[in-house]
């Protein structure tokens, strides 16, 4: 309680004994007030929570539907304060803004502007084009078989393995920024060219795609370095059907006389050519309109006193062309790699497997698996069927760049161990015979 201030003395003792009476008797007054006023929120308190608890189901739903149209009703109230409040787009100034921006990139400027503006354009427009289709096939094995066949084939090294280069950008999609790839693929021994460009993968004036991934960016690449070494390819001399001239009437004069052409072929309808080199066993196995060829140059018929000379024949009506075909084909029938098939020539495993049949290995199982100590790189190794007559990891490679350029290594390897096997064995066979002969076709 306050502590009363002290009555003048001039008052007598009966009024200070009633003003502290009323004083005291108020100060309990609104003490009692408080606690009843706390009593009664307190109860009204206890008695909602017990109607909720008590409420059913069913009036539990129609107040929180109640509750629901309440606030709907409200946002609706302020949307249309807010279309009351609209405002008109400046449409004339953001073209303004967009034709100064276009005037200053075709004088060569780079437009200012910042990633927040680059993003909240990317939600209006694209800034990448769909990804082109690049097929279900391995075009960076494929063109690497493409080479290694095509300087095999020429016993020369004039095309060079292919460089690519990676370029990433850092593009806006739909408000945000993502990582986009752009491959090229340089064959330096081809004028240096790179793909892709210009009518190769990207029409006039337009840039190269952007890919999601580094892979399908180099496959597209790949592609179309593949698809222009195949359609600039030259025909080599020898996938002509050549005709034979009729041979001059021999003279008295010393003049060396003409040698009569071979007879005619009667599955291809041409001149069955051999090489000067000694002949090689061919099978019999031939299509009726293709010419078997092999990878040495034509020769002139054999004879001292020299040949006819080989023309070209007109365009036949029956379309007879000539295809790269290998001259002894195999004896069993082999399923090629779909990966490293392309269907112009023999495929590298086609002809390792022919050749591991010939020596009696058995068919090669080649296991390529992610190379642990270089990233995106991978390791592989051959076993046989006759495992144990071949030497211990004579094909494994490491460092390849995929799957498929993993076989082909691999390939390659067993393919010059299995020539050197092969003539280590004829020198074995050839030491038993006092003299040798040479095979000669029948």
């Amino acid at each position: 309680m306050r502590r009363q201030p002290r009555p003048p003395v001039s008052l007598g003792r009966r009024a200070i004994s009633s003003r502290r009476n009323r004083n005291r008797t108020q100060h309990h007054s609104v003490h009692r007030n408080q606690i009843q006023t706390r009593t009664r929120s307190s109860s009204s308190r206890s008695v909602a929570a017990q109607q909720r608890s008590s409420a059913s189901p069913s009036a539990r739903f129609y107040s929180a539907l109640s509750s629901l149209i309440e606030s709907a009703a409200k946002e609706s109230r302020d949307t249309v304060i807010m279309a009351s409040q609209s405002f008109a787009v400046p449409w004339h100034r953001i073209k303004l803004w967009v034709e100064a921006q276009e005037k200053a990139e075709q004088q060569g400027q780079t437009p200012s502007m910042t990633k927040i503006q680059l993003a909240a354009l990317s939600q209006l427009v694209n800034f990448v084009e769909v990804e082109p289709d690049i097929g279900g096939l391995d075009y960076v094995s494929l063109l690497i078989q493409h080479i290694q066949y095509q300087n095999k084939k020429s016993n020369t090294n004039a095309l060079a393995l292919p460089t690519y280069q990676d370029v990433g950008l850092e593009i806006p999609i739909n408000g945000n920024f993502n990582m986009r790839w752009r491959t090229t693929c340089s064959l330096s021994s081809v004028s240096h060219m790179v793909f892709p460009c210009e009518g190769h993968g990207i029409s006039r004036g337009q840039q190269p795609p952007l890919f999601a991934t580094k892979k399908a960016s180099k496959q597209y690449a790949a592609k179309h370095a593949l698809a222009y070494l195949k359609a600039e390819k030259s025909p080599p001399a020898d996938t002509t059907t050549p005709v034979p001239v009729p041979a001059p009437a021999p003279t008295t004069a010393p003049a060396p006389t003409t040698a009569p052409a071979p007879p005619p072929n009667p599955i291809s309808g041409g001149v069955s050519l051999k090489p000067a080199t000694p002949p090689v066993l061919t099978s019999p196995k031939a299509s009726d309109n293709s010419v078997n060829t092999g990878s040495s140059s034509l020769a002139m018929p054999p004879g001292d006193a020299g040949g006819a000379t080989l023309v070209s024949p007109p365009p036949a009506s029956g379309g007879v062309t000539a295809t790269d075909e290998p001259l002894a084909e195999p004896a069993g029938s082999i399923t090629p790699d779909a990966e490293l098939y392309n269907g112009e020539g023999p495929s590298i495993l086609k002809q390792v497997a022919d050749e591991a049949k010939r020596l009696n290995f058995g068919c090669p199982t080649y296991k390529v698996v992610p190379d642990l100590e270089k990233p995106g790189c991978w390791v592989g190794t051959v076993t046989f069927q006759n495992g144990g007559r071949v030497p211990d990891n004579i094909a494994d490679i490491t460092g390849a760049s995929s799957k498929g350029a993993a076989k082909m290594l691999m390939a390659e390897k067993l393919y010059k161990y299995f020539k050197t096997e092969l003539d280590r064995r004829h020198e074995v066979i050839n030491s038993f015979d006092p003299e040798p002969t040479e095979r000669t076709e029948p």
